[in-house]
């Protein structure tokens, strides 16, 4: 009795450890990692609150917080250099913020709901090397990430 009760719990281990393994496999092109040793700053300075994410296809989500771009939402592409705006209600309605550093985005690539910063009236004057990305946001203000 006790063997069979244990193999119906391993089992039921074994085929939620599968579903979950499939799961992030088959959606992979949707998470993003938080950066945790990403350093942000605003107009040179300090701007510790704000927040990096990575994505696989080497793009940054740099989540803004500071008194002049507070929740501004920015998608970077690194490689060829690319940079996109989200609003506040688009970020909160794509994203989902998860435990242990990572969130998820619902649509990916051309689906999101970004808008690309050659549409502002403010040049974003995007400057990348290896390990860091410094741009102009709508607003005017200088930032630089290093990760």
């Amino acid at each position: 009795m006790k063997s069979i009760a244990r193999r119906k719990i391993v089992l039921s281990v074994l085929s939620v450890a599968a579903l979950i393994t499939i799961l992030t496999l088959v959606t992979a092109g949707h998470w993003w990692k938080k950066l945790s040793s990403a350093k942000v700053t605003y107009n040179q300075a300090d701007s510790s609150e704000s927040v990096v994410y990575h994505h696989p296809d080497n793009m940054l989500l740099v989540k803004l917080h500071n008194d002049n771009d507070k929740d501004s939402y920015i998608v970077l592409l690194t490689e060829p250099a690319y940079i996109a705006y989200l609003a506040k209600p688009q970020y909160e309605e794509n994203f989902i913020a998860l435990p242990l550093g990572y969130t998820y985005a619902i649509k990916t690539g051309e689906n999101m709901p970004a808008v690309p910063m050659i549409k502002t009236d403010v040049q974003p004057d995007l400057q990348s090397g290896p390990g860091f990305v410094e741009f102009t946001t709508a607003k005017s203000g200088r930032v630089h990430v290093s990760y």
